[in-house]
């Protein structure tokens, strides 16, 4: 059995409020199936999915994938630990690792305020996309004993041809980058939902520093973990196991609110009449 470090009361109580958002309020948006619905025209992530071009790639499913890839990654996790799956803790620690980068990027594009800054995100998320493609496929293209699985080079073509027309000076951001402006992003919507619900409490649990901080924790050991490195092993832990650094319940929890805020944000984008819009999304009332 694997020791999540939830022996303590505080560590089960949080590990099971991470639980039940998972299996409850994610699992209630993957139900829906709202993500796959067809945008309306004059939703904002259709006017996204327009300005960004539509070939070979597009933002709507960016978007989808990374929602997708996110809750299903958190029910896994949350199937493992509640039903005693056997399972391995770089399963665990990999699952967190997609889980963080699905919440990042969509909530990086769908949260702020500003359309121009939404649209730039969109861009800067979409290119990032094009350019691990393009990079993949570079490397297809040698392929001797494999060439099946070569694309046509027509692809590679057009893939470059969109990341050269979303991100015209250079090398798009990496994922280290996406996931620090995403943390601002994050912070600066719970301000919002603060002001416009005149009430502090949203933001006892989200001070900013502490957010920064988690985040930062959360992006290097668990990447670290993931890759297989040993140096996570030199970290701190609430529990006894050396393989399971930091604090697996607290981290579970704050990547489970990130990615219901994220389900949130894309359901709000996509309905009608919210093109263009500058309504700061209400946040107060999808955090626990």
């Amino acid at each position: 059995m694997i020791d999540l470090g939830d022996d303590g009361s505080q560590a089960a109580e949080i590990l099971n409020r991470a639980l039940y958002i998972v299996q409850h309020q994610i699992d209630h948006f993957m139900q829906q199936d709202s993500v796959d619905y067809p945008l309306p025209e004059t939703s904002e992530i259709y006017r996204l999915h327009d300005l960004t071009g539509t070939s070979p790639l597009n933002i709507k499913t960016v978007l989808q994938v990374a929602l997708h890839s996110a809750s299903s990654s958190l029910q896994q996790i949350a199937y493992s630990i509640t039903h005693s799956v056997p399972t391995t803790r770089v399963a665990l620690h990999s699952l967190m690792r997609v889980a963080l980068l699905g919440t990042a990027r969509t909530s990086l594009v769908l949260l702020p305020d500003d359309p121009k800054q939404r649209l730039t995100h969109a861009k800067m998320v979409l290119a990032q996309d094009c350019q691990s493609g393009i990079r993949a496929l570079k490397e297809y293209t040698k392929f001797q004993g494999m060439r099946a699985m070569s694309p046509p080079s027509e692809l590679l073509e057009e893939l470059q041809q969109q990341k050269a027309h979303l991100y015209p000076k250079g090398r798009a951001p990496g994922e280290g980058t996406i996931i620090k402006r995403q943390t601002e992003t994050f912070i600066h919507a719970l301000q919002m939902a603060q002001e416009g619900q005149n009430d502090a409490a949203i933001l006892e649990d989200y001070d900013p520093e502490i957010l920064r901080d988690h985040v930062s924790w959360l992006w290097h050991t668990y990447s670290g973990l993931a890759h297989v490195y040993s140096w996570p092993r030199l970290l701190p832990g609430i529990g006894l196991d050396p393989n399971m650094p930091g604090d697996f319940p607290l981290d579970l929890y704050m990547v489970a609110n990130s990615c219901v805020v994220a389900f949130s944000a894309y359901l709000d984008r996509a309905s009608a009449g919210t093109a263009d819009t500058t309504k700061p999304l209400n946040l107060s009332s999808q955090l626990p």
